[in-house]
C-alpha cells in the first residue's frame, strides 16, 4: 500500500469480549505499556504483577469489546476496555500493528459510546 492509497476493506465485526478473549487483552495490555515511559525504571517483575492487579480490577468493571475478522472471531485484531458516561471513558484501547488505518480504532470507540459530536 503506498502513503497516497486507501487502505483495503476489512472484514471486521465488534463483539464482546469472551472468556477465551481475556489472555489476548492481558497479552497486549503488558506487552505495550512494559515497553512504554510509564514502566521506564520499574522492575519486569514488578511491573507485570501490579499492572497485571490494575487491569484485572478494570476489566472487571468495565466493557471490553473484540474487534475481529466478520467469519472468523477467534482472528482479532484489536480490544477497547473501557465504560460509557455521558461520554467514554477509555481504559486502554488496542489494535495490532498491521491492522491499524483500517478504521478499527474508530469502530472501537464508537462501540463504547463515542461520536464526533461528544
Amino acid at each position: 500500500m503506498t502513503a497516497s492509497a486507501a487502505p483495503e476493506k476489512l472484514p471486521v465485526r465488534i463483539r464482546e469480549a469472551i472468556q477465551a478473549d481475556i489472555p489476548f487483552v492481558y497479552s497486549s495490555w503488558l506487552h505495550q505499556h512494559s515497553h512504554s515511559a510509564f514502566a521506564a525504571g520499574v522492575a519486569q517483575a514488578a511491573f507485570f504483577a501490579n499492572h497485571r492487579r490494575i487491569i484485572d480490577k478494570l476489566i472487571s468493571q468495565a466493557d471490553v469489546y473484540i474487534a475481529c475478522d466478520a467469519a472468523d472471531i477467534s482472528l482479532m485484531y484489536g480490544f477497547i476496555c473501557g465504560e460509557e458516561h455521558e461520554w467514554p471513558l477509555v481504559h486502554y484501547m488496542y489494535v495490532k500493528k498491521k491492522f491499524r488505518n483500517f478504521g478499527i480504532g474508530r469502530m472501537l470507540l464508537e462501540e463504547l459510546g463515542w461520536t464526533p459530536k461528544k
